[in-house]
């Protein structure tokens, strides 16, 4: 995984966070799919976009892990 993609992984895949349409109550998992979605669909151009979290928020402090470098983990290492 990338140093710089860690936060939006946390982020989509553990908190699950998602847009939702305002329009259409369609949940899209990130910014740029919904912003494709919005572009794609005349009847939702101009909706806003409600972000949604599907898991019970905690405050995460990667500042340690992304300071000490060395090479990345991933689960079952």
């Amino acid at each position: 995984m990338l140093k710089g993609s860690i936060n939006r992984h946390i982020v989509t895949a553990h908190l699950e966070e998602v847009f939702r349409c305002q329009r259409c109550d369609r949940e899209l998992p990130r910014k740029d799919v919904y912003n494709q979605h919005i572009e794609d669909s005349e009847s939702c151009r101009g909706a806003g976009a409600a972000m949604v979290y599907g898991t019970p928020c905690v405050v995460i402090d990667a500042s340690l892990v992304l300071r000490r470098g060395g090479a990345t983990r991933y689960a079952g290492q």
